[in-house]
């Protein structure tokens, strides 16, 4: 059943599986296995049957909920209702589209990239959802001012902005708007420019829009500006890509939090997605041994087993060049190797065998804190808390300013987090003189962000809330839990043998006696009707005083 099910699907993508026109290509289904059209249940109620496969299956398609050829049929509330959704941003605040931070080491160009990513993936989907991605398609007209003819080159903005210019770009909304006679084309643009700008960053509206005023007016349309927010949001310029190459070849797994292999695997995607889109005939920047290092890389956990699975991946495929005196080693695809991580990772969560937080302490920090009461522990400015810093995130000042709102803590005990009040927006005062309700950074109501101070994790085990808000292994409560079930497993296998009251007495004497004071005489008889229970309870107490 498995097999024949892989048959009629074909093959699979190498990254993703999207539905495509060859979806249904590999069907070769026997005549005499088929039901007949009329007696095809779906849900236990008889469906209507085409009579020849429908192969124009697009992953857009399946998710639109709005027809653009049927946008000219819609009333004035229904066009306002579409307009509305147009315009509302579907990203939240920390989310937006923004400017990466300028750094020349890259310490978060990674980060950045991929989240960045994950929101245009975001937008993208509800662009298809209103139906509006047809405008993002790059077409390359022979003549635009004198013949409607297309040359066979067609691109997509959100897979080829890399290598696109801005002149095709340009070039393509002319035409759009110079020969096509559909009036959802252009409302599209429009659609398209206002579905940006709410859910784009104001700096980095801003700075497009000055650029995109600069191109002829016809022009000035949601593709170009799309376009251009691209550009700014993943700079492709060598150096960017050198740098990236470097990150994603020193990346080590241990230095992130709780050792996160779907976090690690789409920080990777990212990179290879963007190296893959800039890569021409002239550079490659995913060359042949991009899979031996990513092979390097997942052997950089605190896990040895899952190390293990990886190095003896390299090991074989060196092996098999070698025997048969091959220079080139045929090494896994990035996506098979990104996929068998995800697995064993999960598998190994699943039992408990993974990590929770592996990072070094934090070393000494020498930033001088700027911060005061009602103050954002980021940048040290009033009016707005950490969770909402415009400012790209710094780690050292952040920390000085956890530490400095602790020693205020201190030195007011009475003021601070009464019932949830007090304890206001900027992350230690309130909204400007300490008073008021707060969301509560500590105490009071919304204690720890809103997050619970301790909880347990999928696997039972006592997670607390560290200063830097992330959830790590208790090991005071953990070694308390295991010695507890220690003491539960030997009081349990010791009474199921039968070890009698001196025993249980030699056991107590032995646990509080010093190592030099001979051991303790044991009494001369015991209760004849001790009962087991009493004899657990006493063989328990025992235990517990050898720990």
């Amino acid at each position: 059943m498995q097999l024949d099910s892989r048959r009629q699907l074909g093959p699979l993508p190498s990254a993703r599986f999207n539905l495509s026109s060859n979806l249904l290509a590999a069907a070769n289904s026997s005549p005499g296995s088929l039901q007949s059209a009329s007696t095809v249940l779906i849900g236990g109620v008889p469906v209507k049957i085409r009579t020849t496969p429908n192969q124009a299956v697009t992953q857009q398609r399946l998710h639109k909920l709005f027809d653009k050829t049927k946008r000219k049929d819609m009333t004035p509330d229904q066009l306002m209702e579409y307009t509305d959704k147009v315009s509302k941003p579907v990203l939240g605040r920390k989310y937006l589209l923004r400017l990466p931070p300028s750094d020349p080491e890259g310490t978060e160009l990674l980060s950045t990239l991929s989240n960045n990513q994950q929101s245009l993936e975001t937008f993208r989907a509800h662009l298809a959802l209103l139906d509006c991605l047809d405008v993002t398609d790059v077409y390359s007209p022979i003549d635009c001012l004198h013949s409607s003819a297309l040359g066979p080159e067609c691109f997509n903005l959100f897979d080829n902005y890399a290598t696109l210019t801005k002149d095709q770009v340009m070039l393509s909304n002319k035409y759009l708007i110079t020969w096509v006679d559909e009036p959802y084309i252009q409302e599209n643009m429009n659609f398209l420019k206002m579905a940006l700008k709410a859910n784009v960053d104001p700096d980095l509206w801003n700075r497009c829009y000055e650029e995109h005023l600069c191109a002829p007016v016809e022009c000035q349309s949601g593709p170009l500006m799309l376009y251009l927010v691209l550009h700014r949001l993943q700079n492709c310029s060598e150096t960017t890509l050198n740098l990236l190459l470097i990150k994603v070849r020193n990346l080590n797994i241990k230095d992130h939090a709780g050792e996160d292999i779907d976090h690690i695997v789409r920080l990777v995607n990212t990179a290879v997605t963007l190296l893959k889109s800039s890569s021409n005939e002239d550079r490659n920047y995913i060359t042949h041994d991009f899979s031996k290092d990513l092979l390097h890389l997942f052997q950089t956990t605190s896990v040895p087993a899952f190390n293990q699975v990886f190095a003896d991946i390299e090991t074989s495929k060196q092996v098999e060049a070698d025997s048969i005196g091959s220079p080139v080693v045929q090494w896994p695809t990035l996506d098979s190797i990104t996929q068998l991580a995800l697995r064993t990772y999960h598998r190994m969560n699943a039992l408990g065998a993974w990590v929770k937080d592996s990072r070094p302490p934090p070393a000494f920090n020498a930033t001088v804190s700027t911060w005061k009461p009602g103050c954002c522990f980021n940048c040290g400015e009033p009016g707005h808390n950490s969770r909402d810093c415009p400012k790209p995130t710094n780690q050292s000042l952040f920390d000085a300013n956890l530490e400095a709102y602790k020693e205020w803590r201190k030195s007011h005990p009475k003021t601070h987090g009464q019932s949830g009040r007090g304890s206001g927006r900027g992350g230690g005062g309130g909204r400007g003189n300490g008073s008021g309700r707060g969301r509560g950074t500590q105490g009071g109501r919304g204690g720890g962000r809103g997050k619970p101070l301790r909880k347990l994790a999928s696997d039972g085990k006592p997670l607390k809330l560290n200063e830097h808000g992330l959830y790590v292994l208790d090991q005071a409560r953990w070694q308390k839990q295991q010695k507890a079930q220690t003491i539960e497993k030997l009081a349990a296998v010791l009474s199921t043998a039968g070890v009698g009251d001196s025993a249980v007495a030699a056991i107590a004497g032995a646990a509080s006696s010093p190592p030099s004071a001979p051991p303790p005489t044991t009494p001369a008889a015991a209760p004849a009707a001790s009962s087991s229970d009493d004899r657990t309870a006493r063989l328990r107490e025992a235990i517990a005083r050898c720990f």
